[in-house]
């Protein structure tokens, strides 16, 4: 997990109060690792994690799977999930792409899966195991 401290005492004084709060607005915290989603991609871990959501996505806790990470098209990092159980504003359970900026928490459950949710339940749209046509940049995938 990142933790960034940031002190900007020296600021209040120079910046405005709306500049100020534009500042912080626009600085992204990333509290879940990198090292954590790749290895539960890894390992093939069920995960229990905390959406932030955003404008549009409600926010809460979610079950997933976790697929693939990697870049999106708008250049943010994403991870490619089965969402088993949850907070949702679309179809559940399904496939969903997750900003990983706004994911708050992340602990792993004793579950795995040794095999793509595809392959174990009749009706669920096929894995792409090529590749993530949202993403421009894979770091990490599941491989079965």
């Amino acid at each position: 997990m990142l933790v960034v401290i940031i002190t900007i005492t020296h600021l209040v004084n120079n910046i405005g109060k709306m500049k100020l709060y534009s500042l912080l607005e626009n600085i992204i915290l990333e509290v879940v690792g990198r090292t954590e989603i790749e290895d539960s991609i890894e390992r093939h871990l069920v995960c229990r994690v905390f959406y932030e959501g955003d404008e549009t996505i409600s926010r809460g806790l979610r079950l997933i799977e976790p697929y693939v990470y990697g870049e999106s098209l708008a250049g943010n990092p994403i991870i490619r999930v089965y969402q088993l159980e949850g907070v949702t504003d679309t179809e559940q359970p399904g496939w969903k792409t997750f900003r990983s900026d706004k994911v708050s928490s992340w602990a792993t459950t004793p579950e795995y899966f040794n095999s793509p949710i595809s392959d174990r339940v009749a009706g669920i749209p096929k894995y792409n195991a090529n590749g993530d046509n949202s993403m421009i940049r894979i770091y990490k995938q599941a491989e079965f």
